[in-house]
């Protein structure tokens, strides 16, 4: 009987009754992971959809190298893998940790996807939470397109931020930092320099932009 906690997700809002009954009648886990406790291996069968309550789920993948990067962060109203399961996955292409002590609600994929294929609404959330998905990950490869430091981060603020020119970073700088694939001390020092020369101004998390012309002539200087 969860449906009442999973309302205040984008992906079960206003769904069709028969979704609410099904959806109370699924054999939900309510799982707790500790920081660097390991959700999933590479390889495992993809048997639930994770709801994250709260806290933060990264996914690691290997690199031609061997080196494990991080390809993905989690947080608190995301679901995942959605984009697998609809892809064909049946299994995960990564490993899956906990970044944040972390509250995840785990819905048995098959009970779900039945309930998406005979809910409309349903049908569409799942297509909007997917298509913003994508939306991200597309600005995530666009940034690392660019070489620089000062580049990749002048981008993101422009893209990310409000209108009123304010962005909130994702967590901690070191979160930041691996969404953005640069070393956390560079990033630092380039935060610091926009600071001084007053093209932004941080308040804690949340960083103001000043002066979005010298932002973009940052992009320019290829």
């Amino acid at each position: 009987m969860y449906y009442k906690e999973l309302a205040n997700f984008s992906l079960f809002q206003n769904v069709s009754k028969e979704s609410v009954d099904l959806i109370n009648a699924m054999n939900i886990r309510v799982k707790n992971f500790k920081v660097g406790e390991r959700v999933n291996f590479l390889g495992d069968p993809i048997q639930y959809i994770y709801v994250i309550a709260s806290g933060c789920l990264k996914t690691n993948e290997y690199l031609m190298n061997g080196k494990e990067i991080v390809s993905s962060y989690y947080f608190g109203y995301d679901a995942f893998p959605l984009y697998l399961i609809y892809g064909g996955a049946t299994t995960y292409p990564y490993n899956i940790y906990c970044h944040k002590q972390a509250q995840v609600y785990c819905l048995p994929v098959e009970e779900l996807k039945a309930c998406i294929d005979a809910d409309p609404k349903l049908m569409s959330n799942v297509l909007v939470f997917v298509s913003k998905y994508c939306l991200k990950n597309k600005k995530v490869i666009q940034t690392v397109s660019y070489p620089k430091v000062s580049q990749r981060l002048a981008f993101w603020l422009l893209t990310s931020s409000d209108q009123r020119d304010n962005f909130r970073i994702p967590g901690t700088q070191e979160l930041f930092s691996d969404i953005l694939l640069v070393n956390r001390s560079s990033l630092n020092q380039e935060l610091k320099r926009l600071t001084n020369n007053g093209i932004i101004s941080i308040y804690g998390r949340r960083i103001h932009i000043n002066d979005r012309s010298a932002l973009n002539r940052i992009l320019e200087n290829t």
